[in-house]
């Protein structure tokens, strides 16, 4: 909020304003302070999407919703995966690579064909071929 009221000229662009957070009355003084907040203090994300839309103008771009994890939800699912591929950082041979290439597109099928695939499967696999040696994609 400091940041939004430093200038009258800033503060004057923004119609509504809603706050994300985990405890919503720690945050409850805000909506005196200032009153652009109304009662758009939410702790779901759900609620916020629904605020984005609410408020959203045709005549101004949106940012995109993009999903987002927790800390524990990184811990829990990505934190031994990012571990795992670090190991080989600056150790990567073209034997390697196919090797591991061979790994996650078994996985990757594994996930789509128990319906467990979020991203678009082409853009994870592109996203893996980045690593190979002679860029050559196979």
């Amino acid at each position: 909020m400091n940041f939004i009221t430093e200038s009258n000229e800033f503060f004057d662009c923004i119609k509504n304003i809603c706050i994300y957070c985990a405890n919503i009355n720690k945050y409850e003084v805000l909506k005196t302070k200032y009153p652009k907040i109304h009662d758009d203090i939410y702790n779901n994300q759900k609620d916020v999407i629904n605020f984005i839309n609410k408020y959203s103008d045709i005549n101004i771009k949106a940012y995109p919703i993009t999903k987002l994890i927790t800390f524990q939800e990184y811990q829990d699912k990505y934190k031994n995966r990012h571990l795992k591929i670090a190991n080989f950082y600056g150790n990567i041979s073209e034997e390697i690579y196919n090797k591991y290439f061979s790994r996650i597109k078994y996985l990757i099928n594994e996930e789509e064909q128990n319906n467990e695939l979020i991203n678009n499967k082409s853009v994870l696999l592109n996203g893996i071929k980045a690593f190979n040696l002679n860029k050559k994609i196979k």
